[in-house]
C-alpha cells in the first residue's frame, strides 16, 4: 500500500451506499465521496503539479472532506487554514506553502478573497468543483507516479517564536500509525466517530482515516455546538456516537457545563483525549455517567504522526493525582536524552522526550535547518542493540520529562508512577507572540485595553487578562458571563444571566453553572476551549505526566 485513498477505494466498491461523512445539513456515503473527491482531483490535477500543496480556507464540511481527498487524487498534498486566524499569520502561511490554489466555499470566499487574492495564488469555491467531471486516465497517471513518502498534509504550529512552521507528514506515516491505532482500542466499521477537531488540527486526522479504513461514519461536530451544551448533547446522542477522539477541553466543556445532567450519549463506547493534561476531577464525571465506556489518555507533538504514547484509564484517579501518558505505539520509540544528549537511565534525572520510528514526520516545510537541528541519525540507542546495528532515525520533541522506576503515591507536587516511566516536568512556559491572540468580540464586559499576550501562570483567573480566552464563535452573553466570572463575588450574578442553555433546561443549567462558578478551572482553564487547538495545549502551562514505557 501506498496511499491512503487506497483505503477510500476499497470501502467504496465494499459498501459504496454506508454513509461516509455527515454534518448536520449534509452527508455523503462512501459512493459519492469517492466520486466528489476524483471529480475534485481531476480539476486540480489539470492545474497543479504532483507533489504541490493545495490549501484549504474554510471550516470542516462534507465537501471540505472531498477536496481535501481531491488533492490526493492529484498527487499532492493540503493543508488547511484555520479562517480565524490573524491576516498576517495567513499570509505567512500560504508564503510559506506557495500553494498551487486555495479552495474555499461560498460562506468564505470573500474572506479568502481579501487575504489571498493579493498573492496572485488562484481562488476555486468547492461547490464549483466536486461536481466536475472524472477523468481516470489523468488521475491513474498521477497515481502512478506517486511514492509513500511523499507529503499527505501539512500542519502548522507556531511553537514559541510565533511564526509558522509548517509540519509535514507523508502517507507512509499515516499507513503505518492508523491500522495500529484502530486495532488497538477496537474501531470497527460499525463504529460513528464524532468528529470534535478542526480539519487543521491533527486530532482530525485519526477521525480521517480511521473512519476511511474501517468503513465507519464520520459525524462533524460543529465548531458552534462547544458553546451550546443542550445542543451539542442532543446531537451526540441522536446521531449515536460509538468514538470520541477529543481534546481535553472540549471533553472539559461537557463535564463542567453539567451536560451529562441534561442528556447522556449512552452509546458511546470508546472516549479517547489528547492535547493538555486531563483534571482527575472531571475525568470522574464521564466515567460516572459514562462507565462502560473506554477511557484512553493519548500523548504526541505535532512533529509525529497523531501520538506517540497511550495509557488506558484503568482505575479512578485523586485529585492532586496526574493520569500517565502511558507506553509508546507499536513501532514507536520513546527515550529520553539529557541536556548532555545522553539517554537517561536513571530515575528523578530530566531529560528532552525523544521519538524514534515510522510514525516520525517528514520535517518542517521550506525550513531544512530547523529540520536538521530537531533530527538525529544515530546508531541505535535501544537498550541491548549491538554496536553494528543500523543508524535509527529520531526526533527531539522540545518537551521535557523526568524518568521514574517505582510505582508510589507521593506528595501534591509529584505523581504515581510504575515501572519503567517517564514523568513530565513542571517547567513555567514562555509566553506566545501578540498576533497568535485572537481579538476579543465587541462587548462591553471585555475592556477594550485589556492585555493581548497571556503567559500561563498559577494566577487566578480574575488576576489573569481575558482578551486571549475568546474566540469570534462566543455570543455577546458567553463572552459577559466569563468577563463578570473574574471575580467570585459576581459568580452568582454571572449564572443569573447566562442563558446558553435554553430552553426548558434554562433555570436547572444556570442553577448548576451557579454552584460551579466558583471554581477556578470554569473561569480560566477551559475558556480556551475555543482558541487554536496547537496552542492550547501549549498555553495551559506545563504539568506533570508520566510516560509508561514497557
Amino acid at each position: 500500500m501506498r496511499n491512503v485513498i487506497e483505503w477510500l477505494e476499497a470501502t467504496a466498491v465494499a459498501t459504496p451506499e454506508r454513509v461516509a461523512v455527515a454534518d448536520p445539513d449534509s452527508s455523503l456515503t462512501y459512493g459519492e465521496l469517492r466520486r466528489e473527491a476524483q471529480a475534485a482531483g481531476t480539476w486540480l490535477a489539470a492545474r497543479t503539479q504532483p507533489r504541490q500543496a493545495v490549501a484549504l480556507f474554510l471550516e470542516k464540511s462534507c465537501g471540505a472532506l472531498a477536496c481535501m481527498l481531491g488533492a490526493v487524487y492529484a498527487g499532492g498534498f493540503y493543508s488547511v487554514i484555520d479562517i480565524r486566524q490573524p491576516e498576517g499569520r495567513v499570509h505567512a502561511i500560504v508564503e510559506a506553502l506557495a500553494p498551487s490554489c486555495v479552495l474555499t466555499d461560498a460562506a468564505n470566499a470573500a474572506r479568502a478573497q481579501e487575504l489571498v487574492g493579493a498573492t496572485g495564488v488562484k481562488i476555486a469555491r468547492i461547490e464549483d468543483i466536486v461536481g466536475g467531471p472524472v477523468d481516470e486516465a489523468l488521475l491513474a497517471r498521477r497515481r502512478a507516479q506517486a511514492l509513500d513518502v511523499d507529503p499527505l498534509y501539512v500542519n502548522f504550529t507556531s511553537g514559541s517564536t510565533g511564526m509558522p512552521k509548517g509540519v509535514v507528514v507523508s502517507h507512509r506515516s499515516v499507513i503505518d500509525f492508523i491500522p495500529t491505532f484502530d486495532q488497538l482500542f477496537g474501531i470497527g466499521e460499525s463504529d460513528v466517530i464524532a468528529n470534535q477537531a478542526p480539519f487543521d488540527f491533527d486530532v482530525s486526522v485519526k477521525d480521517i482515516y480511521s473512519a476511511l479504513r474501517c468503513g465507519a461514519r464520520l459525524q462533524l461536530v460543529p465548531r458552534e455546538y462547544f458553546t451550546q451544551p443542550t445542543k451539542l448533547m442532543d446531537y451526540l446522542a441522536d446521531s449515536q456516537v460509538t468514538t470520541l477522539i477529543w481534546a481535553v477541553s472540549a471533553m472539559c466543556f461537557v463535564s463542567i457545563m453539567n451536560g451529562f445532567d441534561y442528556r447522556v450519549p449512552t452509546t458511546v463506547r470508546r472516549v479517547l483525549f489528547s492535547g493538555e493534561v486531563m483534571p482527575p476531577k472531571q475525568l470522574a464525571v464521564w466515567r460516572r455517567y459514562l462507565p462502560d465506556a473506554t477511557y484512553v489518555n493519548l500523548y504526541g507533538p505535532t512533529e509525529i504522526t497523531c501520538n506517540c504514547t497511550y495509557y488506558v484509564v484503568d482505575r479512578e484517579f485523586g485529585k492532586h493525582e496526574v493520569i500517565p501518558m502511558g507506553k509508546a505505539f507499536p513501532n514507536e520509540r520513546v527515550f529520553l536524552l539529557d541536556e548532555n544528549n545522553q539517554e537517561v537511565t536513571a530515575p528523578g534525572v530530566e531529560g528532552e522526550v525523544c521519538v524514534s520510528g515510522t510514525a516520525l514526520g517528514l520535517g518542517y516545510l521550506g525550513d531544512p535547518e530547523r529540520t536538521a537541528a530537531a533530527s538525529r541519525r544515530t546508531r541505535s540507542m535501544a537498550a541491548g542493540s549491538s554496536p553494528s546495528t543500523a543508524p535509527e532515525t529520531w526526533r527531539r520533541t522540545t518537551r521535557m520529562a523526568t524518568w521514574c522506576t517505582r510505582r508510589a503515591r507521593t506528595s501534591r507536587s509529584s505523581t504515581w508512577a510504575s515501572a519503567s516511566s517517564w514523568e513530565t516536568s513542571r517547567r513555567p512556559r514562555r509566553p506566545r507572540t501578540a498576533w497568535i491572540a485572537p481579538a476579543a468580540p465587541t462587548t462591553s464586559a471585555v475592556s477594550a485595553s485589556a492585555s493581548t499576550t497571556w503567559a500561563p501562570s498559577t494566577r487566578r483567573a480574575w488576576q489573569t487578562p481575558l482578551r486571549r480566552c475568546f474566540r469570534p464563535t462566543w455570543s455577546p452573553t458567553m463572552c459577559a458571563a466569563w468577563t463578570r466570572c473574574r471575580s467570585p463575588r459576581t459568580a452568582r450574578s454571572t449564572a443569573r444571566r447566562s442563558t446558553e442553555w435554553g430552553g426548558s433546561h434554562d433555570q436547572r443549567g444556570a442553577s448548576r453553572l451557579r454552584n460551579r462558578a466558583g471554581h477556578a478551572n470554569l473561569r480560566l482553564r477551559y475558556a480556551d476551549l475555543w482558541r487554536s487547538p496547537g496552542r492550547r495545549a501549549r498555553d495551559l502551562g506545563a504539568q506533570g505526566r508520566p510516560l509508561l514505557l514497557d
